[in-house]
């Protein structure tokens, strides 16, 4: 561990990812004088190591909550579905959530887009007889293009 809390994270998420740190070293070759890190082998500046750590947490990945039944807690009764991989959006852990096809929506609507955890809990999937029950209340709500 290095003093450098920003470089150590960088570096976490690159050995979470399956890369092999080596030791720093002061690289004089090259003329720049700078502080390298050894990531598989290949010397590497702190802004190349960041840069790598930022499109490694790009990367979908599983979740705790990747593959679990959720409902949106703002509309819990019509937005229910399957949360996939997540990945890592402004800092935050965020899932990829996908409308049960099930459901009905209005027309243009999305049906898969990201989410946090907070914005979300668990449940359990409804029943034919509740989608039915879904789908025949929205008929009665006054939305244009309704599908």
């Amino acid at each position: 561990m290095s003093s450098n809390l920003e470089l150590d994270t960088a570096l976490k998420v690159l050995v979470d990812a399956g890369y092999e740190i080596g030791a720093a070293e002061m690289k004089i070759s090259g003329g720049d004088g700078a502080i390298h890190v050894p990531v598989d082998g290949v010397p590497r500046t702190f802004d190349d190591i960041f840069d790598m750590a930022r499109a490694e947490n790009q990367k979908p990945r599983r979740g705790p909550w990747t593959g679990q039944y959720v409902r949106l807690k703002d509309v819990p009764r019509t937005h229910q579905g399957e949360l996939g991989d997540a990945t890592f959006l402004n800092g935050n852990l965020e899932y990829l959530f996908q409308l049960d096809p099930r459901l009905d929506t209005v027309a243009g609507a999305t049906r898969s887009f990201y989410i946090s955890e907070s914005e979300v809990e668990p449940c359990e999937p409804p029943t034919d007889s509740e989608v039915k029950s879904i789908n025949a209340s929205m008929e009665y709500t006054e939305v244009p293009g309704r599908v």
